[in-house]
């Protein structure tokens, strides 16, 4: 777990304490560490807290195993009066009325059923719990994928108003060599186009972040109108070979582990129904109270009894019961394969789209380097009449078009460094507790 920590956890435990809700000094918006948003999505969050309740269900399951072993104790009561007298050797004997009650106490002395029931009622409290942390980290990677969308969103929000920036000192400068005579109209209206596109590339960017934090609101629980966030610590690819990987997440993805239970029940079920060829012994304590009792009986008596069934026959249902959960024994080994197969593709997946993502990476950091430049020299050169508005507008262009590419490729990068985490079953660790 230790070794898990230190090299899976940056998520959590690099990010900087913050309190929920803090305000700004200067902004007074209210401002979200991802943190923040992970212990709201844990107190609000329906699915989250079904699962809860789900646990609390699961932990009944031993209490109606035990059951099968307890006393019970009833009481039956009865009234019975003939309509007719009843004749005995040629003489009427008039019938009376009789009530009694019956005090009976049963003991289940044994009970194959009990140790199988038993054996599936912790096992299903463990999967409750397995199927508790897999939708903890589910909901929480949904709430880090939106908030990871917000600081995306925010990045081409400063981009598109960078773009509008540049195009309006280009304008600003074609007007002023319009007026001079040193350029022609043309050059004056491509800017103002220059302008009009970057407008709308704010106002999309804008959009984008608005309908990003709206997706945050509704997943944790946000109540402020607006908010903003703060950026999480870098995240960096793992120095681990694959083969460490998949066997860490075939010991940690609740969801093979919950396969692995599901194996386990199907193997229980069969030692149920094998326990319904049993026999079973079963001790009793009657008393009887009667109002008014037979000749043959008394107003009150103890009767104790052992009484020992013996199933001979069902019409076969026993045997149609063992071989459908022989079945299901093989289908749940079959489901089981299937998702150890899942996650090892999984893995090896993550781990090649973040060395493509590296890469792509890496190559747009330098078209925005090499983009900066141009337009530097360009815009030096328009200035001194060596360049045209069209090369102007062709660097400014494509500038803004390599620093989009870098933020999405930034970002994108990011998020599949965190479904590395995801897909090796250690993203936000330390948040899968329960007491």
């Amino acid at each position: 777990m230790n070794l898990i920590k230190l090299f899976f956890l940056p998520v959590l435990l690099l990010f900087s304490p913050f309190v929920p809700g803090q305000l700004s000094a200067q902004e007074k918006v209210a401002v979200y560490s991802i943190e923040d948003t992970f212990t709201l999505a844990l107190q609000s969050h329906p699915r989250i807290l079904s699962a809860e309740r789900q646990i609390f269900k699961s932990r009944l399951l031993s209490d109606k195993a035990r059951s099968e072993i307890l006393p019970r104790l009833n009481i039956y009561g009865f009234y019975q009066r003939a309509d007719d007298d009843i004749e005995y050797k040629n003489v009427e004997i008039e019938a009376d009325e009789q009530s009694g009650v019956d005090f009976s106490l049963a003991q289940p002395l044994f009970n194959a059923k009990y140790f199988p029931l038993k054996e599936q009622a912790l096992g299903k409290i463990d999967r409750s719990m397995e199927a508790y942390y897999q939708i903890i980290q589910d909901t929480l990677y949904q709430v880090a994928e939106t908030y990871y969308q917000i600081l995306q969103a925010e990045e081409l929000v400063r981009n598109a108003e960078e773009y509008e920036k540049l195009a309006t000192e280009k304008l600003h400068v074609a007007e002023i060599k319009f007026n001079a005579g040193n350029v022609t109209e043309d050059v004056k209206i491509r800017s103002e186009l220059s302008i009009v596109k970057a407008k709308g590339n704010l106002l999309e960017a804008q959009n984008q972040l608005l309908l990003a934090k709206d997706i945050l609101k509704s997943r944790v629980g946000i109540k402020e109108a607006d908010f903003a966030v703060q950026s999480p610590p870098e995240l960096f690819p793992p120095h681990e070979e694959f083969s460490i990987l998949f066997d860490r997440a075939l010991e940690l993805r609740s969801d093979y582990r919950m396969a692995l239970h599901d194996v386990d029940f199907a193997k229980s079920d069969i030692k149920l129904a094998k326990a319904k060829f049993y026999p079973s012994l079963e001790g009793t304590v009657d008393y009887y109270l009667y109002n008014d009792p037979a000749y043959d009986e008394d107003s009150n008596y103890l009767l104790a009894a052992v009484r020992l069934k013996i199933p001979l026959y069902d019409g076969g249902l026993r045997f149609t019961e063992l071989k459908e959960k022989s079945e299901n024994l093989q289908q749940a080994d079959l489901a089981l394969m299937e998702i150890k197969d899942a996650i090892k593709i999984e893995v090896k997946e993550a781990l090649l789209n973040i060395e493509s993502y590296g890469s792509l990476l890496e190559n747009s950091r330098k078209q925005v380097e090499l983009a900066k430049k141009t337009y530097e020299i360009t815009n030096t050169r328009f200035s001194y009449g060596a360049a045209t508005g069209l090369e102007l507008d062709q660097s400014i262009t494509t500038l803004n078009v390599v620093k989009t590419d870098l933020i999405n490729s930034t970002f994108e990068y990011q998020m599949e460094l965190l479904n590395l985490h995801k897909v090796v079953g250690n993203f936000v660790q330390e948040k899968l507790k329960f007491e």
